[in-house]
């Protein structure tokens, strides 16, 4: 997955404008050097950061997001905070209901 730069900020309207700035500035780079790598065109590229684009690996190599793919490994993709991402893939969402009922149930005992 590929997406904007992220932060966290506390503080007044000062600190607030410095973190979005350097946000600003550390997408910029990470663009910058996406395009550096891939080839590819700055603005497709900043379109997909924007978008929070999800790649598989064939994906990744074939767009020059990587230089190869290792042999498969079975791994499960965890998702503990769903709502953090803009564009999660389907694949994951019956994670996210199996998650909402049991935060549904705990909440339950917790009462």
């Amino acid at each position: 997955m590929i997406h904007k730069a992220w932060g966290f900020a506390i503080g007044n309207d000062d600190e607030m404008r410095k973190t979005a700035d350097l946000l600003t500035t550390v997408t910029n780079s990470i663009i910058d050097t996406y395009v550096s790598r891939t080839g590819g065109d700055k603005e497709e590229i900043s379109q997909m950061v924007a978008d929070e684009t999800w790649m598989g690996a064939q994906e990744c190599l074939d767009k020059g997001f990587c230089t190869h793919v290792d042999e498969a490994l079975q791994v499960a993709a965890s998702v503990k905070c769903p709502e953090i991402f803009m564009n999660l893939p389907r694949e994951l969402k019956p994670q996210v209901i199996q998650l909402r009922a049991a935060q549904t149930e705990a909440r339950k005992w917790l009462r």
